[in-house]
């Protein structure tokens, strides 16, 4: 079967949908999930004229909300929490003080750190206290 493309599959669904390729940040994440939104009222009342029937127009806004803005986010939160338990692979920060796991942000430099970057080169590092409890 030379030729022919791919099977069409839900994971190719969703990279084509969330076309951005991370969002590193949480604040990423919110900031597009309210572009999305605004665009859902703007489309919305625009349809509005169009629609005969009050209880569709209010469907059709729910509807959309849920696929356009809702569905968006919960798949770039999820690639968030991935790229978050990848940076927790950086040994060297995630033994540090000034690592914040839930971020992965050094606050010392408030810099945000990934698997194979370390934002002090080493330089800045402070070993957690032990607690011998």
């Amino acid at each position: 079967m030379c030729g022919t493309s791919p099977p069409f599959t839900l994971s190719t669904v969703t990279e084509s949908f969330l076309n951005i390729s991370s969002y590193p940040f949480v604040g990423s994440i919110i900031y597009w999930g309210l572009i999305r939104f605004a665009l859902v009222l703007v489309g919305a009342w625009i349809l509005y004229a169009y629609v005969p029937q009050y209880s569709d127009w209010w469907t059709l806004f729910f509807v959309s909300i849920s696929v356009v803005v809702i569905y968006p986010a919960q798949l770039a939160w999820r690639k968030h929490l991935a790229e978050v338990r990848q940076a927790a692979r950086n040994g060297l920060c995630a033994t540090c003080r000034y690592y914040l796991a839930d971020e992965t942000l050094c606050s010392k430099l408030d810099e945000h750190v990934q698997a194979e970057y370390t934002p002090c080169g080493g330089e800045g590092w402070d070993p957690l206290p032990i607690n011998l409890n």
